[in-house]
């Protein structure tokens, strides 16, 4: 290869790589509004955004340090101890991100343990931004 052919495509790789963080610089930083349960239920909610333009789930371990993850692909899972005990779960169940444009679902569970028995609580999240 010639070194004027190695400067283009040197150039090229560059041109494709700042697309592809230009992209990814419109989901980031935080996005406020409500997320609905499966339930049905909502709440108002604050998700960061990695550079990469991923949610970031943040949570506090029994040990009181806090923590995240950017949740960047189907089939995630997110495991924990929580204060008080216990093992929270967060599964991420869909995920569809295009230019300008996340959809995420996430699924998981919190298990306990009292007297010797499993309890588990199922729960439901959906992330939409525009």
């Amino acid at each position: 290869m010639t070194p004027k052919r190695i400067a283009l495509v040197v150039v090229a790789g560059c041109l494709l790589l700042m697309a592809a963080t230009v992209e990814a610089a419109e989901l980031s930083g935080s996005w406020k509004g409500s997320l609905t349960g499966s339930n049905g239920s909502s709440g108002e909610v604050q998700v960061d955004f990695s550079p990469q333009g991923f949610p970031l789930y943040s949570y506090t371990n029994n040990k009181g340090v806090v923590r995240q993850v950017e949740l960047s692909h189907v089939g995630q899972t997110v495991e924990y101890v929580p204060a008080g005990g216990g093992v929270q779960r967060v599964v991420v169940k869909t995920l569809e991100k295009e230019q300008g444009r996340l959809a995420i679902g996430i699924g998981g569970s919190f298990e306990r343990a009292s007297q010797g028995y499993l309890d588990q609580q199922p729960m439901g999240r959906r992330l939409r931004t525009h």
